[in-house]
C-alpha cells in the first residue's frame, strides 16, 4: 500500500520536506473502545481488563470469553467456563478481540501457485537394495 501511495504524495507535493510514510491497521487483536464495538463483534472471542473488580463476590479483573452483546451500558461476555457475566462499560480499562487461527489461515486456497500447501513426493530409490529389505 505504501509503495502505491508514496509516489502520489511525492508528485503532488502534499507534504513539504522529507517524511516517512507508515501504513498500519488495528491488527488481529483489534482494540474495543466504544460500547457499540462490543455489539458489532458479537460472537467473537475477547479479552477484557477492568480498572477494579466489577463484582463484589469476585476479585477478578481479567475476563476472557465470547462477546454476547450489550445491554444497558453493560458488556455481556460468556466466559470460557460458560458463565455469562455483565461487565459495566464504565469500569472497562482495556478490551481486545482475540483472533483464533483456523485451518483457513494455513490451508490451500488454490488462488495462486505460491499459496499451495507443499506436497510430499515419494522418491525413487536408486541402486541395489540391501539384503533383507522389502520393496514398499
Amino acid at each position: 500500500m505504501s509503495r502505491r501511495v508514496s509516489p502520489l504524495l511525492d508528485v503532488e507535493e502534499v507534504i513539504g520536506g522529507s517524511y516517512q510514510l507508515e501504513v498500519s491497521s488495528p491488527g488481529l487483536n483489534r482494540p474495543l473502545k466504544r460500547l457499540d464495538d462490543f455489539e458489532r463483534y458479537r460472537d467473537k472471542r475477547a479479552k477484557i481488563e477492568t480498572r477494579r473488580p466489577p463484582f463484589a463476590d469476585r476479585k477478578q479483573k481479567r475476563f476472557t470469553g465470547v462477546l454476547r452483546g450489550t445491554r444497558e451500558q453493560q458488556v455481556e461476555l460468556e466466559e470460557d467456563g460458560g458463565t455469562l457475566v455483565s461487565i459495566p462499560f464504565a469500569v472497562i480499562e482495556r478490551a481486545n478481540l482475540i483472533y483464533e487461527f483456523g485451518e483457513h489461515d494455513f490451508g490451500n486456497r488454490g488462488d495462486s501457485k505460491g499459496s499451495r500447501a507443499p506436497t510430499r513426493r515419494r522418491q525413487e530409490r536408486r541402486g541395489p537394495r540391501p539384503s533383507g529389505t522389502s520393496e514398499e
